[in-house]
């Protein structure tokens, strides 16, 4: 007990101590705390006071500049304003001479201009009615070579229209002959068939004897055959033969389709050619005439020049 009661003691002491010891430290930071607010406030006068002291001098000197400044402009005001004036009444003499010869200068331009235009005039006149009867004889020849084109368009168009409907009217005639030839043999079969289903109702019904034993309808529950009938071979080669024949009936009809398509469309290419050739035979006999126009134009031009030069 009385150890502890020693350590009580000296913790005691030590907190006293570092008490102490930082009342001092406070003491002596509030202390050097006085010293720089007083020490910043006395420097802080005197930056004051100087800045004061050198924005008066500043200002003397900034007056004597600026005073000085307005003396030389206003003397070199004066002497521009002098010279200027000098100037002026020297250059008044020339100025109006120049503006004089300038006006005589105009006015001979003007009257050279108005020459110019009316000769131009004139020649434009001449030049225009010149290529107005070029331009009219050209668009003539154009115009008849239009209507050649048209004419000979319009006949190979009659021709072919014509060499169309003949070999139309040419295939039709074989089609309605073979047709025709077609029917005949369907109606002679016809015939044979009848002329064979009559003589075997004949032969079925009256002339049994006439009919081999194993065909007869009561044998045939005998197990023994038929024998094949020719006229229904001869039926099967007929409608085979028809089935043939429209085949290729119907085989020259799209033939002669595509043929007559064909040609169409090789007409209609003609045609847009004739049309892109007449279409660049107009546009080149219009550059033909503007070109010949612009040499007529410069040509004259040139001799005019000349003329003025002479």
């Amino acid at each position: 007990m009385a150890r502890f009661s020693e350590e009580m003691q000296r913790l005691r002491r030590e907190a006293d101590a570092l008490r102490s010891d930082r009342r001092s430290a406070l003491e002596g930071v509030a202390r050097r705390t006085r010293d720089l607010r007083d020490a910043t406030v006395k420097w802080m006068g005197e930056v004051g006071r100087e800045r004061a002291r050198q924005a008066k001098g500043d200002q003397a000197r900034r007056k004597e500049f600026v005073a000085g400044v307005s003396r030389e402009v206003s003397d070199a005001l004066g002497a521009f304003a002098k010279d200027r004036l000098d100037t002026a009444r020297k250059d008044r003499k020339g100025r109006e001479d120049f503006v004089g010869g300038v006006r005589r200068e105009v006015s001979r331009c003007a009257e050279e201009t108005v020459r110019q235009q009316a000769e131009f005039r004139r020649q434009y006149r001449e030049a225009s009615s010149k290529e107005a009867a070029e331009r009219r004889s050209f668009v003539s020849g154009v115009c008849g070579e239009v209507s050649g084109l048209v004419k000979d368009f319009g006949e190979a168009r009659a021709r072919g229209a014509r060499e169309g409907r003949m070999e139309r009217a040419g295939f039709l005639a074989g089609v309605k002959k073979e047709v025709k030839a077609l029917q005949g043999e369907v109606r002679a079969f016809q015939k044979d068939f009848a002329d064979d289903l009559e003589r075997g109702s004949r032969a079925w019904t009256g002339g049994a004897e006439a009919v081999p034993r194993a065909s007869r309808p009561a044998e045939a529950g005998q197990g023994a055959k038929e024998e094949p009938d020719p006229g229904a071979a001869e039926k099967e080669e007929k409608e085979e033969a028809e089935r043939k024949a429209r085949a290729e009936a119907e085989k020259k009809m799209k033939e002669k389709e595509a043929e007559k398509k064909k040609a169409e469309a090789e007409r209609k290419a003609r045609e847009e050619q004739e049309r892109k050739a007449k279409e660049e035979a107009q546009r080149k006999a219009r550059e033909e005439a503007e070109r010949k126009a612009r040499e007529e134009a410069a040509q004259k031009a040139k001799a005019e020049e000349g003329k003025k030069k002479k």
